[in-house]
This record gives structure tokens, C-alpha cells and sequence, in this order.
């Protein structure tokens, strides 16, 4: 297959390389491999790597695969097809991932190997840049390592006879591809956690083995159910889980809460503030940041010491709150599906599924907080705006608290309530120098003022009831 090998000294220093890089992955603890071990075994194994020859040997009995005849003429098509695309010049060693699946001659020999994974490869693997791995490898710019990652399991998974192993644990994986100049720890994260979200045929045995198979697995469940739910049904859920953040409970800062209103279905009263989260749009008026409709809305209602809205600076940003709104819907009916089943909590799928349930609730908080940042308030002369960072805490997040802070923050609200200081401001704003007014004239001010600060609903009546009774 090779006219000739380089001498001994360059290949120790090939695989001493190679034992640095297993070191370094084995300090920050993602493999328990042996750097010696590691180097002797590339050194008795070059040019190939030496898992090559106990991964191939998982599927040498497969049926119609012949052992010797079918090996040599795989290992040829992938050496010529490496020389052929200039891929021979950058490694320093034969990989188990080696193999171009989008070249069809060695797609052709796999399919010989096991034809029933065909459409794993071409779904997660390999399809001219359309892939789950290809994809991710662009979306993350990890040149190859998704596809090195997926093609190390797909070999690692080729047997199909009674009792065969199939797949690698993630310390295994690890191993496997560490190599010079390879971030393994970015690996680790970005794309071994990762890939199991993404790809539609690759499972977790119980054992905690990645290994491809010819059925679908959870993440396909969840994009298939996931895109099957309309836009309507996705902002309902989106709804219900804003409500769950932003809902009020002190109800000393608002009252009322409406969430992604269409704008006639929004009723501000004089009694009540009401916040309004709104969707971010980038055609928006200069100073309050809300959109041409909502601006005339806020400007044209009587009441406007009585509402303030949640946006954001970004157009179509919602899409992205929504999409993830959709995953988590889907991932709640799923498991909703595995407890009317009785599913175990050691089986595989109920663990991947609680997993992936996880990361949704992260993707979706995050989302959220890229999207809602801007808080709109009445204030002198109209509304102003300012920073409102979501920020969630150990999981907990209480969004009523966070408006709460921000309007403190600019004097918009305040906790006190029973000072002279309040009493003082209630005479200067509502009585306009007169001595007496009507109690009704009172509320109608403190719902129209947009200089007068929010407060809890009972302070006037508190106030009437003691220093301002004798004035009213």
C-alpha cells in the first residue's frame, strides 16, 4: 500500500506527539487513556492508528463482509481517496475517521459492510455538506472534528451480529481523537455533549455507549414534533411559561400582566399598572423604543402612569423564543409520553430525555434574554426606557422582582409609602396648591401623571384614611 515508511526516530516523535495530547486530555480528567500505552501501540501500528485495528475487528464477522479481501480494498480507497484530495499532507497518522463518506466508492464499501446504516450516515454524517455533523461543524467552525467525532462512532457501531459491542463512551471518544493541535477540551463540550441533541440515529446504550442504529432516536422525536406545531400554538406555550417568570405576586409595582397582546386586546385601567410584554421590532419610535402602533398606543390612552412594556432592540428575534418554545413543548409531551408508559429512570431514553429537557430550558431562558432587555415607563414629559437584563440565578428567576429593582433604580417606584416625604409629594403633585380636592381627582392624577412613581395599590387610601383625611 506504501512504497516505504519513514525511519524510527520519526515515528517516535510522531507518536510522542500524540501521547502529549492524550496527557493534556487526561489533566483536565475527559480520558483515562495512558500516553506511554498510547505511543507504544501507534509506534507497532504506524502509519495507522492503532484503533483501527480493534474497531474493524468489531465487524469482521458481519455477513457477506469478507474479512481479509474486504479490509484491504476498504483501507486502499481510503488511503488513495486521502492523496487524492491533498488530505495525506496534514496528518501524521491513518484515523479510524479517515474515511470520506461523501466519496462514493468508500460510501460504497461501509453500505457493503452494513447497508442498514445507510441512512444514518446520509442524514448525520455525510451528504455533501447537509449533514447534522456538517452542519454543526460549520455552525461551530470546528473544521472537522463533528465529522471525526461521527465517523469514529459509525465504524465503532458496523457490526451487526448477535452480541456484538457497539459504539464508544465518551472517555473512549476522547482517546481515540486526541492529536496534536486538536482543542479536545472544546471537543468535549461543543460536540460530544452536543451531537446526541442533533443527530436523528444516534443512541446511548445502558452503559453509556454512543452507537449509530437504523431507528430514530429522541432528538429526531423532538424535531419532528417540535416543527409539526404551528406559530399560534407555539406563542400560547411561549405565553405560559412568561406568565410562570413574570407573573406578579407583591403586586406593589403591577397589578396586571398581558403577554404578546394583540393591542386591542389590551385594557388599561385606572386602577390597576399593567405591564406589557411586547414583541422587539426594529422600525420603533426614537425615544420609547416601541414600534409605530404601540407608540401611538401608549400616547393616546388616558391612563398613562398605568402600563409599562417589555422589549427589546432586535427585529425578528422572537423567532428564535418561539423555536425553542416549540422544543420545549415537544420535550414536555414526550416525557409526558414516558411516564404514561411507566418508563424506567435508568432507561436510556428517560435519561436522554431529561437531558435534553435541560438544555432546552437553558436554550429557551437564554433566548429570552437576548430578546427582552428594554423597559419602557411612564416618566416626565412621555416614556423613557432602560436596561432590564434577565438574568437567571440557580434556576430561579423572579421577574416581578426585576421590574420591581429597575423602576426603583430610576425612581419610578417606591416602598415608601408612609413617610412625610411621600405625604409631601402626594400635596405638591395632586393638590396643586389647593386645600381641598376630590378623592376621585386624587386617583385620576396618579393614573395620569407620569411623573408621579408606582407604588402599593392600599398607600393613598392609607394616606386618606390619616394625614390628607381633613384636605379631601
Amino acid at each position: 500500500m506504501f512504497e516505504g515508511l519513514p525511519d524510527e526516530a520519526v515515528i517516535k516523535d510522531i507518536a510522542n506527539q500524540y501521547a502529549k495530547a492524550v496527557k493534556s486530555a487526561r489533566e483536565i480528567d475527559v480520558t483515562n487513556a495512558s500516553p506511554d500505552s498510547y505511543a507504544a501501540q501507534l509506534i507497532e501500528s504506524y502509519p495507522f492508528h492503532f484503533s483501527i485495528r480493534d474497531l474493524y475487528a468489531r465487524f469482521k464477522e458481519n455477513p457477506g463482509f469478507m474479512q481479509t479481501r474486504g479490509l484491504i480494498r476498504l483501507m486502499r480507497s481510503i488511503v488513495a481517496n486521502m492523496y487524492e484530495t491533498d488530505r495525506a499532507e496534514q496528518t501524521m497518522l491513518i484515523h479510524p475517521y479517515d474515511l470520506d463518506l461523501n466519496n462514493e466508492e468508500i460510501f460504497s464499501e461501509i453500505k457493503t459492510i452494513n447497508p442498514s446504516l445507510s441512512e444514518a450516515v446520509t442524514h448525520d454524517i455525510a451528504k455533501e455538506g447537509h449533514s447534522v455533523a456538517e452542519a454543526l461543524d460549520v455552525k461551530l467552525g470546528s473544521g472537522t472534528d463533528a465529522q471525526d467525532v461521527s465517523k469514529l462512532l459509525l465504524v465503532a457501531s458496523l457490526a451487526n451480529i448477535p452480541g456484538a459491542t457497539h459504539g464508544l463512551r465518551e472517555s473512549d471518544i476522547i482517546g481515540y481523537l486526541c492529536a496534536p493541535g486538536r482543542d479536545i477540551a472544546k471537543m468535549n463540550k461543543d460536540i460530544v455533549a452536543y451531537l446526541p441533541t442533533q443527530a436523528w440515529y444516534l443512541h446511548t446504550s445502558s452503559d453509556g455507549r454512543l452507537f449509530y442504529k437504523n431507528t430514530q432516536n429522541l432528538a429526531a422525536k423532538l424535531h419532528s414534533m417540535a416543527t409539526s406545531y404551528n406559530r399560534q400554538s407555539c406563542l400560547k406555550e411561549l405565553r405560559e411559561y412568561l406568565k410562570s417568570l413574570f407573573s406578579p405576586v407583591l403586586k406593589d409595582c403591577y397589578q396586571k400582566i398581558e403577554i404578546l397582546p394583540a393591542i386591542d386586546e389590551v385594557s388599561i385601567e385606572a386602577d390597576k399598572v399593567c405591564l406589557v410584554i411586547i414583541e422587539p421590532s426594529a422600525n420603533t419610535s426614537s425615544t420609547t423604543r416601541l414600534n409605530t402602533a404601540w407608540n401611538t398606543f401608549a400616547n393616546d390612552i388616558e391612563y398613562k402612569n398605568r402600563v409599562l412594556f417589555l422589549t427589546g432592540t432586535y427585529e425578528n428575534i422572537l423567532d428564535r423564543v418561539i423555536e425553542q418554545a416549540a422544543q420545549y413543548r415537544a420535550i414536555q409531551s414526550i416525557i409526558a409520553e414516558f411516564d404514561a408508559e411507566k418508563l424506567s429512570e435508568k432507561d436510556p431514553q428517560r435519561v436522554q430525555a431529561r437531558n435534553s429537557h435541560d438544555k432546552i430550558i437553558l436554550s429557551l431562558r437564554s433566548a429570552i434574554q437576548e430578546t427582552f432587555t428594554t423597559l419602557v415607563y411612564p416618566s416626565t414629559n412621555g416614556f423613557r426606557t432602560t436596561d432590564c437584563r434577565i438574568q437567571f440565578s440557580n434556576n430561579q428567576f423572579d421577574g416581578e422582582q426585576l421590574i420591581r429593582d429597575t423602576l426603583e433604580k430610576v425612581q419610578k417606584f417606591t416602598s415608601d409609602v408612609t413617610s412625610d416625604t411621600f405625604r409631601k409629594k402626594c400635596e405638591a403633585r395632586f393638590f396643586g396648591g389647593q386645600q381641598k380636592t376630590q378623592w376621585s381627582e386624587v386617583k385620576r392624577r396618579a393614573a395620569t401623571l407620569t411623573i408621579w412613581q408606582f407604588h402599593r395599590l392600599d398607600a393613598l387610601e392609607t394616606l386618606k384614611n390619616t394625614s390628607l383625611s381633613q384636605d379631601i
